[in-house]
């Protein structure tokens, strides 16, 4: 599929089925398939479908700016993360940013530029070279129902996982109505909140604080959520992939023997990867898929039960 050049972050639209969010050095793209091929552009293989800029620009030079979605400048976007399909947050490597867009505005909303992990609120805070970024996503008790949990942002960055609190603030509310019948004006202001917090509606950024984890010598840089809560991680000095607890740190290796190689087998004690990019997981089939970088493959690794939702 022509995806443009250096593709680094992927991220699956939550309402369009087949499309997806594509992240590179300079931009963010949204891919959306035509499954009735008519009025479409080719994506270059043989693939229908459309490709459009939603922020950045693939003509101007890897830099740094917030702004309308068509001025914002990116360098090195490692991380896309999708609140709703008009919102996402990115990790914006070389800037060692956290950037929001809403709509047609990118936002920075944690980060200092500085390459340096250091705890603090907001854009005081230091992140060095965030990576992947990810949402935990649990299931909730007594139902198969997974659900995002959207208060926390949870990011890669160099030899550590650091955790960002996210709340929601909104703009002016409903200004008052006259008196009139008890049930109408209830209405009217259950509407007009509702209008006015769809339009206004913004992510306030808390603390970034740091996950210790239990392992010791975790480049971390892949990172995805099963629907219990568990972390999913890769490790690029090691070559493994680990499991964490995002509460205690407590984290494991699950998958990979830390030699380079391409061999499948045992997840444990035989599998062998070069460089684990990207983490996706599949709680229905106990199982995740990883991108193999160096290897240019997608390999799916199969885990025990406990990692993952309960069906």
């Amino acid at each position: 599929m022509g995806s443009g050049p250096e593709p680094s972050a992927l991220c699956i639209h939550p309402t369009i089925p087949g499309a997806f969010w594509v992240g590179d050095t300079r931009c963010v793209r949204l891919f959306q398939p035509n499954l009735s091929h008519e009025s479409i552009a080719w994506s270059g293989d043989g693939n229908f479908g459309l490709w459009s800029v939603v922020a950045g620009s693939m003509m101007m030079q890897p830099s740094f700016a917030d702004g309308q979605t068509d001025k914002a400048r990116f360098n090195g976007i490692y991380g896309i993360a999708a609140i709703s399909h008009y919102e996402l947050l990115i990790s914006d490597f070389n800037n060692c940013r956290i950037r929001w867009l809403n709509r047609d505005q990118v936002t920075t909303i944690a980060g200092d530029g500085k390459a340096e992990n250091r705890d603090g609120k907001g854009t005081a805070a230091g992140l060095d070279n965030p990576r992947n970024i990810c949402f935990l996503r649990k299931q909730q008790t007594g139902s198969n129902a997974i659900t995002t949990a959207f208060d926390a942002l949870y990011i890669t960055t160099w030899r550590q996982i650091r955790r960002l609190a996210l709340s929601t603030g909104t703009g002016p509310g409903p200004a008052p109505c006259p008196p009139v019948r008890r049930c109408l004006q209830i209405v009217l202001y259950a509407s007009a909140y509702l209008f006015l917090f769809c339009l206004f509606c913004c992510w306030i950024a808390g603390a970034v604080t740091t996950l210790a984890l239990s392992l010791e010598s975790v480049e971390p840089w892949a990172l995805a959520s099963t629907g219990c809560g568990m972390l999913i991680g890769s490790c690029r000095l090691s070559r493994r992939v680990f499991a964490a607890n995002p509460e205690s740190g407590a984290a494991t290796w699950i998958a990979g023997t830390g030699r380079a190689g391409r061999e499948d087998g045992d997840a444990f004690s035989e599998a062998q990867f070069e460089f684990v990019s990207s983490i996706a997981v599949n709680d229905s089939e106990q199982s995740i898929l990883v991108t193999d970088r160096n290897n240019n493959a997608v390999r799916q690794i199969c885990l025990w039960s406990d990692l993952f939702a309960k069906s």
